[in-house]
């Protein structure tokens, strides 16, 4: 049982390119969190609906990190959960080209994932979310694309793909999300997991990192970082 009948934040952060999928992975694996644990509290935080559209900078400073990282450690009231929570969980999934840039919110992340694909991948995966059938359309978004959002994934999202636990291909939301889910089960597991006295002294659910995935084997050196790499 949990401390205090408070509810434990858990925070998933699911970065990516402009296209790589980032939201509708997360959205696939809150419905497969809500079959394991039916009572626990999940939010999806999408970064694409955080910054104002008619003022972009196509960089870091078109996010308020900080007021994020509040929102993303704030205890959840009564009003916010339904029901009795056999589980006590607050699952946050924060998704988006962005989700692994500030190092606040990456400390607080139990499990931080990054969606790969190629250029080419992510531009078809742009046009089809857009639902562009009109040739101006799709004329503004490739010279948006070539101007601003290629040059931004170079130089502020694909870097922080070494600050991964996991590197999943994009192309399939099934597996990314049944991958996602084993590690969100021992998340949850050692949260629950009864803490000694002198533990809870020091204990933040926040910020203790679990073991996640029995996939030892393939971890990896890269630059002084260390992820899984199932590309």
């Amino acid at each position: 049982m949990l401390q205090n009948n408070r509810l434990e934040n858990l925070i998933v952060s699911i970065g990516g390119g402009h296209g790589a999928g980032c939201y509708e992975t997360s959205l696939h694996l809150k419905e497969s969190i809500l079959k394991m644990f039916p009572n626990s509290r999940i939010r999806v935080l999408n970064l694409d609906d955080m910054k104002d559209a008619s003022t972009l900078n196509y960089d870091f400073t078109d996010y308020d990190f900080k007021s994020l990282h509040r929102e993303l450690l704030k205890q959840p009231t009564e009003g916010d959960t339904t029901g009795k929570m056999k589980e006590p969980i607050c699952i946050n999934i924060l998704c988006g080209g962005y989700a692994l840039y500030d190092k606040e919110i990456r400390d607080a992340s139990k499990l931080k994932v990054y969606l790969d694909s190629d250029a080419d991948k992510r531009l078809i995966n742009l046009i089809q979310t857009q639902n562009i059938t009109q040739p101006k359309d799709l004329s503004v978004l490739l010279t948006e694309y070539l101007h601003h959002l290629r040059e931004e994934s170079l130089k502020y999202i694909e870097p922080t793909r070494v600050y991964a636990d996991l590197i999943i291909p994009c192309k399939n939301e099934s597996l990314a999300s049944a991958i996602l889910l084993d590690g969100i089960n021992k998340a949850v597991e050692e949260m629950k997991t009864p803490l000694s006295l002198g533990d809870q002294e020091t204990h933040n659910p926040l910020t203790k990192k679990t073991s996640l995935l029995n996939f030892e084997a393939e971890r990896i050196d890269v630059q002084k970082g260390r992820y899984y790499d199932l590309a």
